[in-house]
């Protein structure tokens, strides 16, 4: 009966590209490794639209907010791995040569996308 709550819904997921992860979705080797490695500490991630997936955790992104002037976006990341849940603010940006920064409490570094 109420459409506010939907219209609400529908005008915040406009306000917010769906694009606005698009070219992050992919996966991602660290500067120093190959998309090919079958090291498990330096396995690719798989960015999606709302998550991020690791080796042994997986990440909801959650309030997207665009860098006015910069090609980057900052999320809020819930997590779960091996039993635990954490949180953290994580940071997309893109490198002029297509490069990810991906930077989180404190820890920066840039991936390359896996073709």
């Amino acid at each position: 009966m109420f459409k506010f709550p939907a219209l609400l819904a529908l005008a915040i997921s406009l306000a917010t590209p769906a694009s606005a992860l698009e070219f992050f979705v992919g996966r991602w080797a660290y500067e120093d490794q190959t998309c090919e490695t079958t090291d498990y500490d330096y396995k690719p991630i798989q960015i999606s639209q709302n998550s991020i997936q690791q080796y042994e955790s997986v990440c909801e992104l959650t309030n997207p907010v665009s860098i006015r002037g910069m090609e980057g976006f900052l999320y809020d990341a819930v997590c779960t791995g091996e039993g635990t849940e954490w949180s953290y603010r994580v940071l997309f940006l893109r490198e002029l040569d297509g490069a990810l920064v991906y930077s989180r409490d404190g820890f920066t570094q840039t991936l390359h996308k896996c073709e």
